[in-house]
């Protein structure tokens, strides 16, 4: 603040922040259907075709968080290629699920989503320091109630409760069952996270 620069400064961090926006509406409009690709401080990140391991992750807690929202009328679950508009960055999170307020503002052809009640991202090699770093603060900050990290090739989940700007880690496990602060009621079984058969089990028990 002291400095005798500092408007020379602001506007020099305004004009790039104004670059930022217009890269960022060129990315949204460049893309395109079959592209999983996320706008991170500036930058457009693609991803390459995600492994087995990590698709059957996916896939499984799809299933399972599907089958208690849906029938409870909790909100809505989609995976991998909803975009989400953070204050910056724009993220297509592996699994992103909103409130039933959120969901009622919805429509049929909607293809920018606002930041998620929660998360679900699946480690890789080549996403892990972002979902760990980046993404991990973005989420907190921007308001996320909750973050699950899995990891497929450890087999291991942790859950991060969101509140005031940050995560608190509240479960985390390679056994046992996984609870939910913000789905209450809701209790997983860590397999049904890496095995389809446990996943599709997991999903017949939470029906109404």
């Amino acid at each position: 603040m002291p400095s005798a620069d500092l408007e020379r400064i602001v506007e020099e961090l305004n004009g790039m922040l104004r670059a930022e926006s217009e890269r960022r509406q060129r990315f949204r409009e460049s893309l395109q259907p079959e592209d999983k690709a996320e706008f991170i401080n500036g930058v457009a990140v693609f991803h390459s075709p995600a492994t087995l391991r990590h698709t059957i992750g996916r896939q499984n807690l799809t299933v399972i968080l599907r089958s208690w929202i849906i029938p409870r009328r909790l909100g809505t679950v989609l995976d991998e290629k909803a975009l989400c508009a953070f204050q910056r960055n724009d993220y297509e999170p592996d699994i992103a699920c909103f409130s039933a307020e959120q969901s009622a503002q919805f429509s049929p052809d909607q293809r920018l989503f606002p930041v998620p009640a929660l998360i679900v991202e699946v480690l890789s090699p080549s996403t892990e320091a972002n979902d760990r770093g980046v993404k991990f603060d973005d989420y907190a900050r921007s308001g996320v109630r909750e973050y699950w990290l899995v990891d497929p090739r450890a087999e291991t989940v942790e859950i991060h409760a969101g509140a005031n700007g940050a995560f608190e880690r509240v479960e985390s496990g390679e056994t046992g069952r996984l609870r939910s602060r913000f789905l209450e009621g809701l209790g997983v079984d860590l397999r049904a996270a890496f095995n389809p058969e446990s996943a599709l089990r997991e999903a017949a028990r939470f029906s109404l």
